[in-house]
């Protein structure tokens, strides 16, 4: 016999009603739940709906209007079984197909946000993701900050947008900020922890206790359980020995063997206790962080638009898109695929993984990658790399790499041994000492301290905090000990590059037929915004220079060809050929309501524009040598380097770095990725202009270097340099938050006859303070971001003309 459908089972409590049906709610039922969904949230006595296909359930809470819910209940199920009825489509949010999801009903929207309260231009939303995962809720304050019509926008905890309703729907706002809360947020994921047991440690303590306060006669039981665990520790101490060694193996044994002979069998169960526990919330928490700064990025989505060979557009999952194959994303999308544009024009915030100063246009032939989002247009896009060969997995691989530490057997990780490690010596005379003037209480109380605990706890979250504001600087961090190196550098080594003869744009010339350029030109601002190369930037300057005020203009076409804007009544159009890297920038022609008013020519600045960075690398006390392969007199008097060479040849290079190294003087050298080892191995620092992604390959001759740069631009040096020296005090604060409270418990053995538990206690609370500072000071982080496509880069002018609030400008503080 054959099994006939299965029923629905449903389920009714007070306010909760609960449906299973694997038909409509389960995997592949996606059209049926998104129709009940509709039908229900239409009644108004409906607070939300949750959707759970793994479960195939769906649980409506309900408030009832009237005292009988039956008869709400009554009408619910007609409605359900009632065609044509229910919300329109577009007022659901939408949603992966086969995810769960709960819809809330907030008055007449309908939302995944928890809380929602809308007023006035103003919006507050609440959701629990936003406040677990920080980088999340910063890429839903940055995607807001670009849309014509957001005042202000900020995501702490909350989300709360100020807005213009004249110029933007408070129901967009609402959907780009789920889009971004529904989307998946990486391709890597970072390695999940060992689960870490407590079981003999909690015996030790409750033994331990029971014999110190309750049963004197179980101290023995305690001592041996204190024995058992140690084992491992005394036979790697013995081992070191023999060799004639000194670890940390060392140090815990002889602080074990002083607790057992005082009799401090409870300050010991609770060492191992607090070893246990501290290395517990380091795995837990460098696995969180570590993934906040992957998922910080890039943002790609659970599904791509895939276009089949009739042409139809079919949604799949984006682990099904293989290369070769075409994908649409449209406006407010994130890119799923490294791919280059067959078709469509669209400005493209692609910043963390480009290393461009704002948005970008892409129109056919030019390359995007996975993670990027579209501002604006559309675009039909050939897949070239998909999964952990794009550019946004690289980049994550390589700052996991440099973020997560090894872990080690005797301590947390290499700091921690490192640190701890020069402490054993003095720590064991210091004990002797004590044994000798005072007794083995005092001995005990001086090999009580942890000091390897706090570092191996704070420094990787240190290193998460460089690794994260250096991927904000365009740059990512390969090696572990690059921030250190650099702050200790004293000489830069530029290696001739393209980038360093690239010279700045601005406005040449501006030629009116109809109107006043002063009226025009703010409006030509506009909408060269959204142009996603440097002529808006320079048209902005141009409107800064004369005192005008340029306002946001939302964006009405994008095409290969141009831009158009609504200014007013008007509709306001550049049309132009696109920026070429390395030549003059194109003309544009600017039309009024389709007629020709003006044209604008641009020229190429004298200075190049690394010459900024030079001068701010020079003013933080480094020196710079230019290295070139041809005549470089004309390069290094613009750029302003303290020295140079000419027609310089690799092993000219390595022989320039080793001198200084002779010299006394750490140099980093900068240049392409394709730079030989020998140089790389000559220099103390090695940075790569060639962009993240295009380090060595294995066999090529080449090295890999510490530092890549997203862009061949050594515009992020000088923050690097900021961040290098900020990163070094603040480890500095890290160690003395370390050793302050573990040099009292020793002055407080001889002086104030300390216990080994009040050394414990106190240790503990050091590590603590180092632990909690270095979490508070990564999850508040100011974040660093790019300029983006609204502000100028140099601020705005003073004595600015025009009317309107500060918020309606482009340019902002």
């Amino acid at each position: 016999m054959t099994a006939g459908p299965v029923r629905p089972v449903v389920r009714a409590r007070p306010g909760i009603f609960e449906v299973t049906d694997q038909r409509v709610f389960g995997p592949g039922g996606e059209c049926l739940a998104r129709g009940f969904a509709r039908r229900v949230l239409a009644f108004g006595e409906v607070r939300s709906l949750a959707l759970d296909p793994a479960r195939a359930t769906a649980t409506l809470h309900y408030r009832s209007a009237s005292d009988d819910p039956n008869s709400f209940l009554i009408r619910l199920a007609g409605a359900v079984a009632a065609p044509a009825v229910g919300l329109d489509e577009t007022a659901l949010p939408h949603w992966t197909d086969g995810e769960p999801v709960i819809l809330y009903r907030h008055s007449n929207v309908i939302s995944i946000f928890v809380t929602l309260n809308i007023a006035d231009g103003r919006l507050t939303a609440r959701h629990p993701t936003m406040e677990r995962n920080r980088s999340l809720a910063r890429r839903i304050e940055t995607v807001l900050r670009f849309v014509p019509g957001v005042i202000e926008a900020a995501a702490t905890g909350d989300l709360r947008v100020r807005f213009d309703p004249r110029a933007v729907t408070v129901l967009r706002l609402i959907r780009l900020a789920e889009a971004e809360l529904l989307g998946q947020p990486s391709t890597i994921a970072a390695a999940t922890p060992a689960p870490v047991s407590f079981g003999l440690e909690n015996v030790m303590v409750g033994v331990a206790a029971v014999g110190e306060f309750v049963l004197p006669l179980v101290a023995p039981i305690a001592s041996g359980l204190l024995v058992l665990a140690s084992l491992g520790t005394i036979g790697t101490a013995a081992a070191q020995l023999r060799e004639h060694r000194m670890g940390l193996p060392l140090l815990y044994t002889c602080a074990v063997g002083a607790r057992l002979s005082s009799g401090q069998f409870l300050a010991a169960s609770l060492t191992s206790w607090f070893f246990r526990y501290w290395e517990y919330r380091y795995r837990q928490d460098v696995e969180v962080e570590t993934q906040n700064v992957v998922d910080e990025t890039a943002t790609l989505p659970r599904q791509a638009r895939l276009l089949t060979s009739n042409g139809q557009v079919q949604l799949v999952a984006r682990a099904e898109v293989s290369a070769g194959q075409r994908i649409r994303v449209v406006v407010g999308e994130h890119v799923a695929v490294d791919g280059r544009v067959l078709t469509g024009a669209a400005l493209v915030d692609q910043s963390f993984l480009s290393g461009g100063s704002g948005p970008v246009r892409r129109v056919a032939g030019d390359l995007v990658f996975a993670g990027s989002r579209l501002l604006a247009g559309a675009l039909d896009i050939e897949t070239l790399r998909v999964g952990s060969d794009t550019r946004a997995a690289r980049i994550e691989q390589m700052a996991i790499g440099a973020a997560v530490p090894v872990p080690h057997s005797q301590a947390l990780n290499q700091d921690a041994e490192d640190f701890a490690g020069q402490a054993i010596a003095p720590t064991l005379l210091t004990a002797g000492a004590g044994l000798i003037v005072g007794d083995v209480t005092i001995a005990g109380t001086i090999l009580s301290p942890d000091y390897a605990t706090g570092i191996g706890l704070a420094m990787p979250l240190e290193r998460l905090r460089d690794v994260r504001s250096a991927i904000r600087n365009c740059a990512v961090i390969r090696s572990a000990s690059a921030l250190e190196r650099l702050a200790t550098t004293s000489w830069i080594v530029l290696d001739e590059h393209e980038a360093l003869h690239q010279a700045g744009c601005k406005v040449a010339q501006v030629l009116t037929k109809r109107f006043d350029e002063a009226r025009l030109l703010p409006a030509m601002a506009a909408a060269g915004m959204w142009l996603g190369d440097e002529r808006g930037p320079a048209l902005v300057r141009a409107c800064r220079d004369r005192g005008l005020v340029v306002r946001r203009a939302a964006l009405r076409e994008i095409d290969g060809g141009g831009v158009v804007i609504g200014s007013g009544d008007h509709l306001v159009r550049l049309r132009g050929r696109p920026v070429i890297a390395g030549a003059a920038p194109p003309p544009l022609i600017v039309e009024v309501d389709g007629v020709e008013v003006a044209g604008v020519r641009f020229v190429r600045n004298r200075s190049p524009e690394a010459t900024e960075a030079v001068r701010s690398l020079q003013q933080s006390g480094l020196r710079v040598f230019l290295a070139s392969q041809r005549a470089a007199a004309s390069l290094a008097k613009a750029l302003g380097v303290d020295r140079y060479g000419e027609r310089m040849s690799d092993d000219d290079k390595a022989r320039v770095l080793r001198d200084l190294r002779r010299q006394g003087h750490a140099a980093a050298f900068v240049g392409n990725g394709s730079a030989p080892a020998p140089v790389v191995r000559e220099a103390h620092l090695s940075i790569s202009l060639g962009g993240a992604g295009a380090g060595a390959e294995v066999g090529s001759g080449r090295e890999p270097m510490d530092i890549e740069l997203m862009a061949p631009s050594i515009a992020p040096l000088p923050a690097l340099r900021a961040l290098a020296g900020d990163s070094g005090r603040r480890r500095e604060r890290t160690r003395y938050a370390v050793m302050v409270p573990n040099l009292l418990c020793v002055a407080g053995a001889f002086a104030f006859g300390f216990t080994p538990m009040a050394a414990v206690l106190l240790s503990n609370f050091g590590t603590s303070v180092a632990y909690n500072g270095a979490k508070r000071a990564l999850r508040k982080a100011a974040v660093i971001r790019h300029h983006d496509a609204w502000c100028a880069a140099s601020g705005r002018a003073s004595g600015m003309a025009g009317s309107g609030r500060d918020e309606d400008c482009f340019l902002r503080q």
